[in-house]
């Protein structure tokens, strides 16, 4: 008997899968270097809502700035070793996956955003950054009589 490598017949599965976990299976690390958190954007009638994905962090780790048109959103994370996080005679670690790690991302802002009110809020291992849109000047309509 030989051995058959798995091949999912549904081409969207491989897509939605690999551009999710990326070809080394692990959602955030776009390198081994790069911590990178998974971004959603949403519009809404009335403002952008930025949902980035950075479950464990504390939000006085978070730190949010706007300047002109770049939104920057990032993470300081100290490397602290703590004593549980260290092997010893009678705890080893059998395996390690995940571990917090600094990041910084950047956002080109559309000349249509109100830039003072953007707010966030950090819920469920979620950071939600809303950033209104400008109300946009509608045109009176104006009776013109005729002589």
């Amino acid at each position: 008997m030989s051995v058959v490598r798995f091949r999912n017949v549904n081409p969207l599965y491989h897509t939605l899968m690999t551009d999710f976990f990326g070809e080394k299976r692990t959602p955030v690390y776009r390198d081994s270097n790069t911590f990178v958190p998974a971004v959603n954007i949403l519009e809404h009638e009335g403002h952008w809502e930025i949902a980035l994905a950075a479950p464990g962090f504390d939000k006085s780790q978070f730190y949010i700035n706007q300047k002109a048109n770049l939104l920057t959103i990032g993470a300081k994370v100290e490397k602290v070793i703590t004593e549980e996080a260290q092997p010893t005679d009678t705890v080893k670690v059998a395996r390690k996956e995940f571990e917090q790690h600094s990041f910084e991302r950047s956002f080109t802002l559309p000349e249509t955003v109100e830039t003072e009110g953007i707010t966030a809020q950090y819920t469920n291992g979620i950071l939600h950054v809303s950033v209104p849109k400008k109300e946009v000047a509608k045109p009176e309509l104006r009776q013109i009589e005729i002589a």
